[in-house]
């Protein structure tokens, strides 16, 4: 007897059209299935809709058709509060440019992630959180290290810690090696290698082949049309 993985993501004929003059049919029909702890790249080049599927799987845009249900919960409808909730509460975000505050420590950064949640939380077990986060990253001697002191690998696994820190539904990944020279790009690529081995649903956007390689399962959007990789 088989049986089937539960979906942290489904997408069921999703469209995104922005209103023009003339109307811009960004993403159609798409169909996806991601199943927990499945580790997928999405692939394709500029202009052809990855951003557009970026932001409606990290709930910062919503569908103008279709289903999106994340851990089985249909979000396609949600008032902009609760999108807010469960984008802190289910999704970890790493994006190309880091986005870490500059005046705060690498620890302090990886708290803020955990503070988005609003939880009630003593600031001392918080901090021990967050530098666990960081000790799993390879970053146990930066703790206190602000971004401006540190590489940008170093930036972009304290920017992974930070998303990791609430345990999400799914890891979403911007083109996560952009900013990196190739020695960086391998060790972040090992890092989300070995993040995905814990069971992490993990999602890379990329246009890159070589990071595309590194998952399990690949995709690509062309004209806003979505298509599987074999």
């Amino acid at each position: 007897m088989t049986t089937t993985q539960p979906a942290a993501v489904e997408l069921i004929d999703v469209e995104r059209t922005y209103p023009g003059p003339p109307p811009v049919r960004a993403l159609k029909q798409i169909d996806l299935r991601i199943p927990r702890g499945e580790y997928l790249a999405i692939i394709g080049p500029s202009g052809s809709g990855k951003s557009t599927l970026l932001n409606l799987l990290g709930l910062l845009d919503r569908p103008s058709a279709g289903t999106y249900r994340l851990a089985g919960v249909d979000v396609s409808g949600l008032a902009e509060r609760d999108r807010a909730a469960c984008r802190a509460q289910l999704i970890g975000f790493v994006f190309q440019s880091f986005h870490l505050l500059d005046q705060r420590s690498s620890l302090e950064n990886v708290m803020l992630g955990a503070l988005y949640q609003h939880r009630t939380e003593p600031t001392a077990e918080l901090a021990a959180r967050a530098a666990r986060t960081l000790t799993s990253v390879g970053l146990a001697h930066r703790l206190e290290a602000p971004p401006s002191r540190l590489s940008g690998g170093e930036r972009q696994r304290v920017a992974i810690a930070r998303a990791l820190i609430n345990h999400p539904e799914l890891l979403l990944c911007d083109e996560p090696t952009g900013n990196l020279d190739s020695g960086n790009t391998a060790t972040v690529l090992g890092l989300l290698d070995n993040v995905h081995a814990t069971g992490q649903t993990v999602v890379v956007i990329t246009h890159d082949p070589e990071v595309a390689a590194h998952a399990q399962r690949r995709v690509a959007i062309t004209d806003g049309n979505l298509t599987e990789v074999d």
